[in-house]
């Protein structure tokens, strides 16, 4: 079974596996689908608290594995790709985020649009701002964001409305690339920004730790903890 089928299983499991403790056991025993089928002795001693390892062990026996693969079938017929924490293209600078610690560096990224690689994150800087702005603000947001453009920063934003929408549109404007972090990458949000969100992904990309919109809990929460992806590629 293709490796990033238990990469999104795994994300299920949000708070039980430290990425730093997946990477470490992906060293030791070759494959994320070793760890997938390791045995409670081997995660405890990997540092998973015994608690989270025997609730592992009850989710891992409860799904279907099927659900996931034809959940990763989705992702790439919608041309979405997945970047694990181990893969090369995978932010350095967002493994080192200076975040409360439970706000973990996310274990995967969704992206589309600009392949990370040709992107510069040492130059990037993060706007964020009000929703309901003046147009004075607006206004200071946007030639931020062209000012970024000229001098070949990188802008890093929620696509919001009001300043980070104003901030990706002077990137834009200017040539240059531009980020979007979304609380989720399906549907676009705000739904009033579709059509920014389309150009950001032929200048820059869009950015997620979730590829669905929540059916349920604090949807808030998202939107507020996306903050920790924008600090991450923000130098």
């Amino acid at each position: 079974m293709d490796e990033l089928v238990y990469w999104l299983a795994i994300q299920e499991v949000y708070w039980w596996f430290p990425p730093r403790k997946i990477e470490s056991a992906i060293k030791e025993l070759g494959s994320i689908e070793k760890l997938w089928y390791a045995n409670e002795n081997y995660l405890i001693n990997l540092g998973i608290k015994r608690e989270f390892v025997k609730k592992f062990v009850e989710y891992r026996k409860s799904i279907n594995l099927e659900k996931f693969a034809e959940q990763l079938d989705e992702i790439r017929r919608r041309n979405i790709n997945i970047i694990p924490y181990v893969h090369p293209e995978y932010p350095e600078t967002l493994k080192n985020i200076k975040w409360p610690k439970k706000y973990l560096a996310p274990r995967i990224l969704f992206h589309v649009g600009v392949a990370l690689r040709s992107i510069n994150l040492k130059r990037g800087v993060g706007v964020a701002g009000r929703r309901l702005c003046s147009d004075h603000a607006s206004k200071i947001a946007y030639d931020v964001g062209a000012q970024l453009a000229k001098h070949n920063y990188v802008t890093v934003s929620g696509l919001a409305i009001g300043v980070d929408s104003e901030a990706h549109k002077g990137a834009i404007d200017n040539g240059g690339l531009t980020i979007a972090v979304l609380p989720w990458l399906t549907p676009i949000y705000p739904p009033e920004n579709l059509n920014l969100a389309k150009k950001i992904k032929e200048h820059g990309c869009l950015l997620s730790e979730c590829y669905r919109k929540p059916k349920s809990g604090n949807i808030k929460w998202r939107i507020i903890e996306r903050n920790k992806i924008i600090s991450g590629l923000s130098r």
